[in-house]
């Protein structure tokens, strides 16, 4: 029996989940309960609810001519948005060249999804180099396999202050952020260098060692 343990950076500490189950469902799970408790926490303390806001590395924008898709994130994502008015925000996926990064909007079954793409030199440091050669390696507990450069890391700071900047054009004051996984881990504090004071939750997907 393992303990997942899924840290809030709203002020609530941490959300223990007991698995049982194999890893994937555990995952996913834990992510739902996470958004869950989360949330209610939110109302059992009185603050007024505005939308949800889940930022992660990707989105995943449904397509009218594709069928239902099984990821852990978007299945955990589209459960927490079903019932209340919420935004999925992230890069696109696209590797855009400079002068023609786009910000697109779809919004679809209640639920707006913000993309934004990424420039080649952001991709290279921010997602191949520090997310994937430094952060991937270390939360992986294969440290050997770490490259760290200062370049890579002004890249991964750089484009997290580029999402928090896209994101303070879209949130409300009641809004609630969820931040999801390690690509954006600097993003809480980009948000509150600009005054915004919401409730931001954090979620690790990888467990962390508690013995």
């Amino acid at each position: 029996m393992k303990a997942a343990l899924t840290p809030a950076i709203s002020g609530s500490g941490w959300f223990t989940d007991t698995c049982h189950q194999s890893r994937a469902s555990c995952k996913l799970s834990t992510k739902r309960r996470s958004f869950e408790q989360w949330l209610d926490q939110g109302t059992l303390e009185g603050s007024p609810l505005g939308q949800l806001i889940v930022v992660s590395n990707r989105v995943s924008v449904p397509e009218r001519s594709a069928g239902p898709r099984a990821g852990g994130l978007e299945v955990a994502v589209n459960a927490a948005l079903k019932e209340r008015p919420g935004t999925w925000f992230g890069w696109s996926g696209k590797i855009a060249t400079l002068g023609t990064i786009a910000t697109q909007t779809v919004i679809q079954n209640h639920i707006t999804f913000i993309t934004i793409d990424l420039s080649r030199e952001d991709h290279q440091e921010y997602y191949r180099g520090f997310a994937n050669r430094v952060l991937w390696p270390i939360f992986h507990y294969r440290i050997d396999l770490a490259e760290f450069s200062r370049r890579d890391l002004s890249g991964y700071l750089r484009v997290n202050d580029n999402f928090a900047r896209h994101l303070d054009k879209v949130l409300g004051p009641d809004d609630l952020v969820w931040v999801h996984d390690y690509h954006l881990m600097p993003l809480a504090k980009a948000l509150r260098e600009r005054g915004r004071k919401n409730r931001i939750g954090f979620f690790l997907h990888n467990r962390f060692c508690i013995s």
